[in-house]
C-alpha cells in the first residue's frame, strides 16, 4: 500500500512539472521539518509547493505516528498552535497530499505551524509541529 501511495504521489509530481508552470514555481518550494512534542528527532517533512490551480502540500512520516492522525497548518507556532487555518488530509501509510486552492501567500500569512495530531479530531493535542518559516 505504501508503495501505491508512493506512486500517487510521483505520478502527481510528474504531472505538475510536465504542465506550463512559471519557470520558478517549482524551484523554491517551502519545506517543514515536523519534530515530535517533547521529544527529539524528525517525524515528517512537509514541502508546499505551486501548482496549476493552487498549492499542493506533501507530507511524509518516519517512524511510528498515531493511526489516522489529522493533519493542520494553524494560525500560532508549535509553542502556541493557535486555530486551525487549513485542514490537510490525513496521513495514511506514512504520508499525506493535499491540494489547497490558495496562493503560497495566503498560506504563508494565515498558518505559521504544520500540526500532526494525536488522534483524527483537528482539536486533539499535538504529537508532532514544525514552525513554517520563510
Amino acid at each position: 500500500m505504501r508503495t501505491l501511495l508512493g506512486s500517487m504521489v510521483g505520478a502527481a509530481l510528474l504531472t505538475i512539472s510536465a504542465t506550463a508552470l512559471p519557470a520558478d514555481a517549482l524551484s523554491n518550494p517551502l519545506v517543514i521539518e515536523l519534530h515530535r512534542v517533547n521529544a527529539s528527532g524528525v517525524d515528517a517533512s512537509a514541502t508546499i509547493f505551486h501548482a496549476e490551480t493552487g498549492l499542493l502540500v506533501n507530507v511524509t512520516a518516519n517512524g511510528k505516528l498515531p493511526k489516522g492522525a489529522a493533519l493542520s497548518l494553524n494560525t500560532g507556532t508549535c509553542s502556541r498552535p493557535g486555530r486551525v487555518a487549513f485542514a490537510l488530509a490525513r496521513i495514511s501509510h506514512g504520508a499525506s497530499l493535499t491540494q489547497l486552492k490558495h496562493s503560497l501567500a495566503d498560506v504563508a500569512e494565515r498558518a505559521k505551524s504544520m500540526v500532526i495530531h494525536q488522534t483524527s479530531g483537528l482539536n486533539s493535542a499535538p504529537f508532532a509541529c514544525g514552525d513554517i518559516t520563510e
